[in-house]
């Protein structure tokens, strides 16, 4: 190997190249020559013909096992399902038909009886009536022959059709004479018309019926504020709440997974402010409903509301205007006090000079005037500090008077818990309420 190794790198560049392009050419054609010789037809004849495999898993078809076996199954069985339903209706009709035949030779012997138990009591009554026509008290008895002993077997079986019931009857013999001489002794009635009347029921729409609605404790009704509110935070707030318009808009949840349909219903609440919370409270006073036959319904109702958060109340916006007015208020006692500053305030002095009139020895009395520059500097301090005062006073007093509001606006959602269960009970022809619980 070595030998080779150093024979090939003795060989020149092109040496090498030209041996390279021999031997490549050695070796394809080789294999074309080994290839063709496999392509022959007599090479193809000696190799071993194996059977195609058509099933890996199993020796079955695999068809037999698809869909097409399966949708020939379904029809083998359709097949078999109309062949027994064909046989059992046969067998039906058969049984049927049995049964039928069997009914009408019972029919027919039951026909046959009563005819020949009709022609004997007719021979045994005309026997009857010839022998003892002067007494009514065989007249009676050969009467009461007239009423056949019932067979158990004719009792037993009864038919349906109206032909067999008349053929009955049909050959039935003349009714016996009767003597009237046994019948003159019978207090005979003239016979009556009776006449039957269905007493007029009452109808029950002209009856006051009674309706009640019921609303448990702790129901929810939900609804949308459809008139908004300015809820007052004063004193007399609580006591005087300003009123509000609810729209229920889905059914009230009752306890126990129960609903009542109040959607539409109208609900009248009251509201008030709280300045701690900033919240809106309501309480709902009244609730109205109309049914669908026309019926009104109106009470009052107990519930407080909570708002979206789930607390009690309403959260709403705070206006407060009593901050300008003690602006205002504080502004008027500033220029009071600073009119104050411009006033001038008269000393008393004592005038000691002595005054002549005219140039003559008589002594005249010296007087104040009060109409000076100073006079009037005091009078128009003074009047603008009165008037600054009033001023200052009528802004306190209206600050006093107004009271801060917690704005809750309009179509907010609100849903109003029951405090109070409540069962209105109200008449349907006077559509007024009845009874309040």
């Amino acid at each position: 190997m070595e030998s080779i190794r150093n024979a090939i790198a003795g060989l020149s560049p092109k040496t090498k190249m030209y041996t390279a392009i021999g031997g490549t050419v050695l070796v394809v054609g080789t294999l074309v020559g080994y290839a063709m010789n496999l392509a022959t037809p007599e090479a193809r004849s000696r190799e071993a013909v194996r059977p195609a495999v058509a099933a890996v898993l199993t020796d079955e078809d695999p068809r037999a096992l698809g869909i097409d076996a399966m949708a020939a199954q379904l029809r083998q069985m359709q097949i078999e399902q109309q062949r027994l339903l064909r046989t059992l209706g046969a067998a039906e009709k058969d049984r049927k038909l049995v049964e039928t035949q069997e009914k009408v030779t019972s029919l027919e012997e039951q026909i046959k009886l009563l005819h020949q138990e009709i022609g004997r009591v007719g021979r045994n009554a005309q026997k009857d009536s010839e022998s003892s026509s002067n007494d009514a008290g065989a007249v009676k008895e050969a009467a009461t022959t007239l009423i056949p002993e019932r067979n158990p077997h004719f009792v037993q079986k009864a038919t349906n059709s109206a032909d067999a019931l008349g053929d009955v009857y049909s050959n039935l013999p003349p009714p016996p004479p009767v003597d009237p001489r046994a019948r003159s002794s019978e207090k005979v009635e003239a016979p009556k018309i009776r006449v039957i009347r269905n007493e007029k029921a009452k109808d029950e729409d002209q009856e006051d019926k009674e309706l009640s609605v019921t609303i448990p404790a702790g129901s929810i009704l939900s609804g949308v504020l459809v008139t908004g509110m300015d809820a007052p935070t004063g004193k007399q707030a609580q006591r005087d709440p300003f009123p509000s318009l609810l729209r229920i808009k889905s059914e009230a949840i009752l306890p126990n997974r129960f609903r009542a349909d109040f959607r539409e219903c109208m609900l009248i609440a009251g509201g008030w402010g709280d300045l701690s919370s900033e919240r809106a409270y309501m309480r709902a006073e009244r609730i109205s409903c109309v049914r669908n036959d026309g019926t009104v319904l109106e009470a009052p109702i107990e519930a407080y509301a909570t708002g979206e958060d789930g607390k009690t109340g309403l959260r709403g916006r705070l206006v407060s205007k009593q901050g300008q007015l003690i602006a205002r208020s504080l502004m008027a006692g500033l220029m009071e006090g600073a009119a104050s500053a411009f006033d001038v305030r008269q000393v008393p002095s004592i005038n000691i000079t002595r005054g002549f009139q005219d140039g003559g020895e008589t002594q005249a009395p010296v007087y104040e005037q009060a109409f000076d520059s100073n006079a009037l500097q005091a009078a128009g301090a003074r009047g603008a500090g009165s008037a600054l005062e009033r001023i200052a006073d009528y802004y306190l007093e209206m600050a006093e008077n107004i009271f801060p509001v917690i704005e809750i606006d309009a179509m907010r959602n609100v849903d109003f818990i029951v405090n109070k269960g409540m069962t209105v009970k109200f008449n349907a022809t006077t559509l007024k309420v009845a009874d309040v619980n």
